[in-house]
């Protein structure tokens, strides 16, 4: 399979939740995506980045959020949505 045809395959989920790692306890969803690396700002990474919230703890907003994706053909599609806030869920403490 050559470089391009993998280019148009499912979300980077690895590399994506990699990089929620680094956001911090929470992060918008919209200004989380628009901060991830070109090769990862394909529509199809922008649901995979929505899943992982989802797994995560997210919180639907009142608010609109536009992202620019980035297809591996170089086109760029803009995509509004509900604004999304992450906050990974705490696991209970034992006592």
């Amino acid at each position: 399979m050559d470089a391009d045809t993998r280019a148009w395959g499912g979300p980077h989920y690895a590399e994506l939740e990699d990089y929620t790692a680094t956001l911090g306890e929470q992060f918008d969803l919209a200004t989380a995506f628009d901060g991830i690396e070109d090769a990862n700002r394909r529509p199809v990474d922008l649901l995979g980045l929505l899943e992982i919230a989802h797994r995560a703890g997210m919180t639907e907003g009142e608010d609109v959020s536009v992202v620019e994706a980035l297809r591996p053909d170089g086109t760029r599609r803009r995509f509004a949505f509900g604004s999304v806030t992450v906050q990974p869920q705490k696991e209970p403490e034992n006592d």
